[in-house]
């Protein structure tokens, strides 16, 4: 029986692999080390990779900041360029203000000189332009002792009056003058042959010619009174 069951138990060795618990520990332990190494390689991996999103983060922000200064800048150099503008029209507005307002004094002037003269009765305005014109001749008098420039304006202004009640008038006033302070028959004879055309009325004729018996009393010439006054 012993040696049955020895040469059974023999049998049963041959047939069936012998069974060894230390392989398994090998086993065990390579299979933790391969995990190991793996797992610090992912984490490796996870840090290169959480390095590089934040530096294309930082990039990222650093670009937004450049862009929002750049924008920054742009904005407060149109600023400054609409403020310059701005106070260079200010100034041009004002200088136009002022203009407007001194020609508004100029036109307001000119009006009431205007209606301030036209509202004069043009006897008046005889009697004044006569008192100028002495006036002016006087001056002119001590100066040069004759009134050469005074008496040229003077013969102007009547030889282009229209009016002709006012013409009359002032060549009264010219002959008077004339004849008085410079006895100057022939000066004052040309220039009433210039002035009598005209349509006259027949009160008009009548006081140029007593301008010419006036002319011709003064320069003791009646001879061609009666032929100069048949107007």
């Amino acid at each position: 029986m012993s040696e049955l069951g020895s040469k059974e138990g023999q049998g049963q060795d041959e047939k069936t692999p012998f069974f060894d618990s230390s392989k398994i520990s090998d086993k065990k332990a390579t299979e933790h080390f391969a995990n190991v190494e793996g797992a610090a390689e992912r984490a490796k991996q996870a840090e290169r990779a959480r390095i590089a999103a934040e530096k294309e983060a930082r990039e990222v922000h650093a670009a937004d900041i450049r862009a929002a200064s750049e924008q920054m800048k742009k904005a407060q150099k149109a600023e400054k360029t609409s403020n310059k503008a701005s106070g260079v029209f200010a100034g041009n507005h004002k200088w136009l203000f002022i203009i407007i307002l001194l020609v508004a004094i100029l036109a307001t002037v000119g009006i009431v000189y205007y209606f301030a003269s036209t509202s004069k009765t043009k006897e008046e305005q005889v009697e004044e332009k006569v008192e100028s014109f002495k006036e002016n001749c006087n001056s002119e008098i001590r100066e040069n002792e004759y009134c050469f420039d005074a008496l040229d304006d003077f013969e102007a202004y009547i030889s282009n009056e229209k009016n002709l009640d006012a013409k009359v008038i002032l060549l009264k006033n010219y002959e008077e003058y004339v004849m008085s302070e410079f006895g100057d028959a022939g000066r004052v004879k040309d220039f009433l042959d210039e002035n009598i055309s005209g349509d006259y009325t027949e009160r008009n004729k009548e006081d140029l010619c007593g301008i010419y018996k006036d002319l011709y009393y003064e320069s003791d010439n009646w001879e061609e009174y009666v032929k100069d006054c048949e107007l």
